[in-house]
């Protein structure tokens, strides 16, 4: 033993203060327990790396975006938020780069983007026209022309692509607009921005749409996009106001606003970098802090019990106890440090294996950005890691003064004791669950998007997991007694409670936190699945010029639709209130409004609603009131309309009725023919829908339209809506899910290491070793049924006040898929405490 404290200038067993705490912390870090409880620091740190890389990588660098939206230009505008151009007026173009030009801009182009310019198909995939001068190279970066060449005239194009196929190839004619134009393939090209189809035009390919195809398609339109080169920024946007409000016939002080607002230039994009680590804290901000943090804790927790053993060797030894806290700080600051050194390493280079394997499975449409700078995760582990060892040292002096404490002869008197470290501990603990669970309500109180609610739980997860070794001490004092087996782990963990907590405490949050995550995450997308509402309902086809309701279909494609499906589905023709002005009557109430639909029979509208109407929705249809579906219950409805002589009042009896939801859009309700007749309302003809009718039948109806030569998105079937989740919501989540996985079994491990020296005195008294594996089971098994309870307080809540506070968030919780994750981290701490304690023997109980 003497070797061990000697300083080197001298053979005394009293060496300074710095030197002795140095040597026995270098033998605390030869501990088997600390050594393996540091790889969850490792494990912790490696995926807060990756994820910053991978989601990192999902989101352009501002050298990328620039290069998409700019190309070689310095200003962009939009002007398309002032006006769409119709082939007739294409021409348009040449004087807004004639304005452009005389307002001091440097080579300006004007491009038409347009998404009605369609392939000669049903269902074409989506394509996206582009119409500009390719002679100029414009987006050098972006585009790459694979083989042909570049279109110079009228007609010509070059098909972009980034997906396997193309529309046509290079030398063949493209059809569009259901055959009755045709373009000639010049060539293929690459978009690196973009896995849609692209059709990239010449100049004046627009304008030679013909009538025939325009009257067979009449929602063609395109928005025209400025660009320019030079300095010259307000005075090409007044030259170009000026010439939009003299071709509409505003005032230049109407348009130029507009138009301002919508010029970007290089500078602005370089302002401000939006990536989804910034969108979803969850994902990344609030990890990133608070497991790193509860990692270095849980070294600390798991090293108290290595000094408790120590300690009574070291004062027999004649030391101060508060020599063995400082070596157990300085060893376990010294593992921390290289597991932070090793996790960042090994992250970085799992990071940058994640992002080859993102390119080679194409799971990405855009490049991905550059590698990001390491600066904000590793600043993010240190900071946790350094507030953790200061709170660590603290606890362990704290553990050494109350072991002191308890010595100490209890007063004559008979009075009780000042309230030692333990108790002010305790009593800071809980000062500072107060005042987090104040934020907390603070927070709930300004809680208005997604990512507030992120930040929300992640406050919450702090004031639970001050409160935990409050619910491990009731747990503890609630396991049975009818087992030898969970009496001595009742025992155990009454005597080691700090051990119990930062275990619970860790699998707690490493589990909460992707349990949290997967429940926003289904919520998010069930709100946006509820925004999506289909135009029309299930089985029903609606006929009509450009889609709408409101307007009555050209009888040609009246005919091929009817000649399809027939007189076996029954027909409801739509009509709408027009008042003496040939405007929409309207039901207004504050800011909301809608049209009021006008049906020949109680039967149409049962058609359209697509279910039996009950009598009392029947009498007030016939007895001349209105049925709503305006949110707002029974009662008067008043009805505006403008004659000469001034808006005047219709009021009517008005039933809340329920309806599909794509029969809301634009629409509050509905009357019968007969009654708008008798209250003197205009009724005019709309579109018409077919009822009653299956999927084959509906897409053979549109088909049939294109075959026809006309638009067949005057033929509105019903599609499912789809929700796109991004991909770097995924990276997400499977990086929180290996959180999961790689720090219950390096707790795990580390616990049956941590309870080695015990399990073997087990083993030496007597008892066999699968009693005492299973001895340690138990004590894991309870430890991962607190933290299961406690993961849950933190994953739940949260997302329901979001969906409670939130407008128009629609909760969901992913049971399955949660009951998946938590039975897959069971098994996880199963397997790995199982094969940890194959390894217990009778000689452990004599490791220091």
């Amino acid at each position: 033993m003497k070797r061990w404290f000697t300083t080197g200038r001298g053979s005394g067993l009293y060496p300074s203060s710095i030197g002795l705490s140095l040597r026995l912390g270098r033998r605390f870090m030869r501990s088997r327990s600390l050594a393996v409880s540091t790889w969850l620091m490792a494990a912790v740190s490696a995926m807060v790396v990756v994820l910053f890389i991978v989601m990192s990588s999902f989101a352009l660098s501002i050298d990328q975006l620039i290069e998409r939206e700019f190309g070689r230009f310095h200003f962009t505008v939009g002007v398309g938020s002032v006006m769409n151009l119709k082939p007739e007026n294409a021409s348009l173009t040449t004087k807004i780069e004639a304005a452009a030009l005389a307002g001091g801009a440097t080579n300006p182009m004007v491009t038409l983007t347009s998404t009605s310019v369609e392939p000669d198909q049903v269902d074409p995939p989506t394509t996206v026209y582009i119409e500009a001068d390719w002679a100029r190279n414009p987006f050098p970066d972006r585009y790459t022309l694979l083989n042909g060449h570049w279109p110079e005239r009228p007609g010509e194009v070059v098909l972009a692509r980034t997906s396997d196929g193309s529309l046509a190839s290079p030398g063949a004619w493209l059809g569009v607009l259901g055959g009755h134009e045709r373009f000639f393939v010049t060539g293929i090209a690459d978009d690196r921005y973009s896995d849609d189809q692209e059709i990239l035009a010449a100049p004046g390919t627009y304008a030679g749409i013909g009538e025939v195809a325009l009257r067979s398609f009449p929602r063609v339109d395109a928005f025209p996009t400025l660009y320019w080169e030079g300095s010259q920024r307000q005075p090409v946007i007044d030259a170009v106001s000026a010439s939009f409000a003299q071709e509409l016939g505003l005032a230049p002080d109407e348009v130029t606003p507009i138009v301002a607002e919508a010029t970007l230039d290089r500078a602005q994009q370089r302002l401000e970098r939006k990536v989804w680590i910034d969108w979803t804290p969850s994902s990344y901000a609030v990890p990133s802090l608070l497991l790193p943090f509860l990692a270095s804790l849980a070294i600390f927790g798991l090293g108290q019990r290595r000094l408790r053993r120590s300690q009574e060797l070291l004062v027999a030894m004649g030391l101060q106890p508060a020599h063995g806290a400082r070596a157990l700080g300085l060893a376990v600051t010294g593992w921390l440090l290289m597991a932070l050194v090793g996790g960042v390493a090994a992250g970085l280079l799992i990071g940058i294996a994640g992002r080859r394997l993102i390119t080679q499975f194409h799971l990405w449409s855009q490049p991905l950005s550059p590698l990001p700078n390491l600066t904000d995760p590793v600043m993010r582990l240190v900071a946790s890691a350094i507030v953790a060892c200061v709170v660590g040292s603290v606890l362990l002096r704290f553990a050494v003064a109350n072991e002191r404490q308890s010595q100490t002869p209890a007063s004559q008197e008979g009075q009780p004791a000042t309230p030692g470290h333990r108790q002010l501990a305790t009593h800071v603990r809980h000062g500072i669950a107060v005042l987090t669970g104040c934020v907390t309500i603070f927070q709930m109180s300004r809680l208005d998007t997604p990512p507030e609610a992120m930040v929300l739980a992640g406050t919450m997860a702090v004031t639970v997991l001050l409160l935990v070794p409050e619910v491990v001490g009731w747990a503890v004092r609630r396991l049975p007694r009818t087992d030898p087996r969970l009496r001595l782990t009742r025992q155990q963990l009454r005597h080691d409670r700090t051990r119990g907590t930062i275990a619970v405490a860790v699998l707690a949050a490493v589990l909460g936190l992707p349990l949290g995550y997967l429940a926003l995450f289904d919520t998010m997308i069930k709100t946006a699945e509820s925004g999506l509402i289909p135009r029309v309902t299930p089985h029903q086809v609606l006929v009509g010029a450009s889609g709408s309701e409101f307007a009555p279909p050209p009888s040609e494609v009246l005919a091929v639709v009817e000649s399809q499906l027939g007189s076996s589905h029954p027909v409801v023709q739509l009509r709408s209130l027009q008042d003496a002005l040939d405007r929409p009557i309207l039901l207004i109430f504050g800011t909301d409004m809608g049209g009021i639909l006008a049906l020949d029979t109680p039967e149409d509208v049962s058609r359209l609603i697509e279910r039996l109407l009950t009598e009392a929705e029947r009498s007030a249809l016939v007895e001349g009131g209105l049925l709503v579906w305006d949110g707002r219950e029974s009662g008067e409805r008043v009805l505006v309309t403008h004659t000469e002589a001034g808006p005047e009042e219709v009021r009517f009896p008005a039933t809340a009725v329920r309806i599909h939801p794509a029969w809301k859009q634009g629409l509050r309700g509905v009357l019968l023919t007969d009654t708008a007749k008798q209250r003197k309302l205009s009724v005019q003809d709309g579109g018409v829908v077919f009822t009653g009718v299956s999927d084959s039948e509906a897409r053979e109806a549109r088909r049939m339209v294109l075959d026809a030569g006309f638009d067949p998105r005057q033929v509105t079937i019903y599609d499912p809506p789809e929700v796109y989740v991004p991909e770097a919501l995924f990276a997400a989540a499977a990086g929180l899910m290996l959180i999961v996985l790689l720090c219950s079994i390096a707790v795990a491990r580390a616990q049956v290491l941590t309870l080695r020296r015990y399990l073997g005195t087990l083993v030496a008294i007597g008892l066999t070793p699968d009693w005492a594996r299973q001895a340690v089971l138990v004590q894991l098994m309870f430890f991962v049924a607190v933290s299961i309870v406690v993961a849950l307080v933190l994953a739940i809540p949260p997302v329901v006040i979001a969906a409670v506070v939130l407008p128009d968030f629609v909760l969901s919780i992913p049971w399955r898929v949660i009951g998946l994750v938590i039975a897959t981290f069971c098994l996880a701490v199963l397997i790995a405490s199982v094969l940890s304690c194959r390894q217990i023997r009778a000689s452990d109980r004599v490791a220091l």
